[in-house]
């Protein structure tokens, strides 16, 4: 006991005598490596593999997995997110992903921030929704592409506002009831030959594409003008083949013109279509292609000359350019391949690389 009481009082009495000593080495150790203040920096979220975009949409009720991406060498970043229970602070890790999970629908605010820098996110949660089923929709619909000549002013803003009521409702997002709208309105352009139509088409597509995974309809418009931009590898992921006349259309470009399907028919005569207005033009084209695949040439040969004459080459370049490819497999048919030769060359400079790749293919054989 004498011993360690003894061993005690050296300890102190050395602390006694050299701590300020101690202190002012420490002192300059410190001053002589300055703490490094985290810089703020680059911080976005990753979602199955890919960046973020900064509006996405995710089902109710099925986890939404995000990762962060961020520089080593930046303050470490926190995911902050309003829930259903609400406000959610997260710091995440480099190597976990963050489980966010909604139980209602509605929109989200989420973000990820390091220090001074803040990425904001708007994160949909839906449910799949089906508004083609939607008895007022469907008929709503109908009700114009029965009756084409009352397509005017005074009845497409009636349908704009009976549409906006018709779609008020909890379950279906106010961005898909715009890109629907705005959708409508690029249909009411083309018609007027207004060169806002192509702005409007795609507003449509961008607001629309976010819902391909929860919604037909929003799924086939996209399709469809990924059709009238000539882009038919992109719309035929969306479509399947033979189970509409998009689908059709879209594998005439891009397997080969004159392709035969046998079971087309027999595909389309169990699929119920959807209610969606299209230009006249291009319903049209759809039927000389179902024409062209059942070699009713002359048939065909009218259907296109129809659509032909709707079609104003300077406005409508993109379905100009898509009827080009029409008439030439026509006229080959009919008056042999030497005559459709020359026609299909002069395509296969066209500057949409769909065109271009459609008559190179049909040259080839």
């Amino acid at each position: 006991m004498a011993l360690a009481k003894y061993h005690e009082e050296i300890a102190e009495r050395w602390l006694t005598n050299n701590s300020p000593r101690l202190e002012a080495h420490m002192a300059g150790t410190i001053d002589r490596f300055p703490p490094r203040q985290a810089q703020a920096g680059e911080v976005y979220l990753v979602r199955d593999g890919g960046r973020m975009e900064d509006i996405e949409v995710c089902a109710v009720g099925s986890p939404l997995l995000i990762n962060v991406a961020y520089q080593p060498d930046i303050a470490e970043p926190v995911i902050e997110c309003e829930d259903d229970t609400g406000r959610l602070r997260r710091i995440p890790t480099r190597e976990k992903a963050v489980e966010l999970r909604f139980d209602r629908v509605g929109t989200r605010r989420l973000q990820v921030a390091s220090s001074g820098y803040v990425k904001p996110y708007i994160i949909h949660v839906v449910e799949p929704f089906h508004v083609e089923q939607l008895p007022d929709f469907a008929s709503l619909i109908r009700g114009l592409t029965d009756n084409p000549p009352l397509w005017t002013d005074e009845s497409f803003i009636s349908f704009r506002q009976q549409l906006k009521i018709t779609l008020d409702r909890p379950e279906v997002p106010a961005l898909f009831v715009e890109g629907l709208d705005e959708y409508h309105l690029g249909l009411h352009f083309q018609e007027r030959c207004l060169p806002s139509a192509k702005d409007r088409f795609q507003s449509a597509f961008g607001a629309l594409r976010w819902f391909i995974p929860y919604s037909d309809i929003a799924r086939l418009i996209c399709a469809y003008y990924l059709y009238c931009t000539n882009e038919f590898e992109a719309a035929g992921k969306l479509c399947v083949a033979g189970h509409s006349r998009l689908a059709d259309a879209i594998d005439f470009f891009r397997i080969h013109p004159l392709r035969v399907v046998d079971d087309v028919k027999k595909t389309r005569s169990r699929y119920h279509g959807l209610p969606l207005l299209i230009a006249q033009s291009d319903v049209l084209c759809f039927q000389a292609v179902q024409a062209i695949r059942e070699s009713k040439w002359e048939e065909a040969q009218e259907l296109i000359a129809i659509a032909r004459k709707d079609t104003r080459p300077n406005f409508h370049r993109e379905r100009a350019f898509r009827i080009d490819i029409f008439e030439a497999c026509v006229k080959q048919m009919i008056e042999g391949p030497d005559a459709a030769r020359s026609l299909f060359e002069l395509l296969s400079d066209c500057p949409w690389i769909g065109i271009a790749e459609a008559a190179q293919r049909h040259i080839k054989g």
